[in-house]
């Protein structure tokens, strides 16, 4: 039990036991804590990715985990965060993806490699000048988001205090349940802090227009493609937090398992070309979300479980991500494997469209990193996780060189 409450409040180091013990016993259960169903399995987990009975319009399970006085005092944040790709549903879903998608394609990632390398090498040699340089704070975290502020076409010197906003925000809508209410107030004031930020933004854009993404969303609200500015923020603030945050966590804690792994990390400096394949299993085995929550939009019998229209339903990535019945040895990292098709990007129509430029940019930094600093090793410092139910993310990750 003390797991489970420690797993609720996302402050489990280690939770693949215990879900490895909710798939077996209960792979539709009910958690009182969360006021959330827990979907574990999974063909279960897929099935409800593709299932439009599961809504993701789900901002409002967010708000009424809030007190009434908060939910009042930050309705805003709610307003904003509903405008969010991750957190909408068709047709304004489709809408609003479609003005991201000729942006976030395989080729973008392609061309933006001499681009992520130039980046790498920066950080690289920035912390080749450093005793015990922190792998996530200097290298996976700013790594991401200098690629997704360039996409953008924001300068890196006004982009403020972006990776505070960041984190406020991703605590905000990776958390569930009780904890909610000690992030809400700092994500309120980050919301603020953006909102403020992407209109300066746009109103620069309007008046000199560039070759980047906010130009093209600033033409989409001129034009009517996009609804209003609450729409353009929202969307504008996905993109820097979802193209920064994920990325980010992948990366980190892929170096943590090659670094835990001499023979993975002699295999990976000898033979690069396995790095593709070697980035799934990171991907399978950590992924960087870990949880899909969404609406029942009406009743919905599973595995013996009743579904109220209206319940929270976690669809737990990270589990399915580890289910045995798919993945033999499902703790192994094997690059082998002959079924590959973990959740971690998700499925069907929230697949996500950054997972191309993702995969390129863990494959490029891993590559250049373990060629660069052959040699570095863990401090053997306790490795913290961030306190976050969604997010799988190293709080640091020292080594010696």
């Amino acid at each position: 039990m003390d797991d489970y409450e420690l797993f609720c409040a996302g402050r489990l180091a280690d939770p693949y036991p215990l879900l490895a013990d909710l798939r077996e016993r209960e792979p539709v259960h009910w958690s009182e804590r969360l006021q959330a169903w827990i979907v574990t399995r999974y063909d279960d987990v897929l099935a409800a990715l593709l299932d439009r009975r599961f809504a993701n319009d789900r901002v409002s399970v967010n708000m009424k985990a809030l007190p009434p006085d908060m939910r009042e005092q930050y309705a805003q944040l709610g307003d904003h965060v509903s405008n969010w790709l991750g957190f909408t549903d068709p047709p304004k879903h489709t809408r609003l993806r479609g003005l991201l998608r000729t942006t976030f394609t395989p080729a973008l990632a392609e061309a933006y490699r001499p681009a992520i390398l130039a980046i790498v090498d920066e950080l690289i040699d920035a912390m080749l000048g450093e005793r015990e340089p922190d792998l996530v704070g200097g290298y996976a975290f700013p790594m991401p988001a200098r690629v997704i502020f360039d996409i953008l076409g924001i300068r890196d010197e006004d982009a403020g205090d972006f990776h505070r906003w960041s984190d406020d925000m991703a605590a905000f809508t990776g958390n569930i349940g009780p904890t909610l209410v000690e992030v809400a107030p700092r994500a309120y004031e980050s919301y603020r802090a953006l909102e403020e930020f992407i209109g300066t933004q746009v109103d620069e854009r309007k008046r000199h227009p560039h070759e980047d993404l906010l130009t093209h969303l600033t033409q989409a609200e001129e034009s009517g493609e996009l609804e209003s500015r609450v729409e353009l923020t929202g969307l504008a603030v996905f993109t820097l937090v979802a193209g920064h945050e994920t990325t980010a966590s992948l990366l980190g804690n892929a170096l943590k398992l090659v670094l835990e792994d001499d023979d993975l990390r002699a295999k990976l400096q000898a033979e690069p070309d396995v790095l593709p394949a070697a980035v799934e299993e990171f991907l399978r085995l950590e992924a960087p979300i870990q949880l899909s929550p969404r609406l029942a939009g009406e009743d919905i019998l599973l595995r013996g479980a009743t579904i109220r229209s209206g319940d929270a339903v976690i669809l737990h990535i990270g589990a399915a991500n580890h289910d045995p019945a798919r993945f033999p040895e499902p703790g192994a990292l094997d690059l082998d494997r002959s079924f590959t098709r973990h959740l971690s990007f998700a499925w069907g129509p929230h697949f996500c469209l950054g997972a191309p430029l993702s995969r390129v940019e863990t494959a490029v930094a891993l590559e250049r990193v373990l060629e660069r600093m052959p040699d570095m090793r863990l401090t053997g410092e306790p490795l913290q996780w961030r306190e976050n139910m969604t997010m799988r993310a190293l709080t640091a990750l020292r080594v010696g060189c």
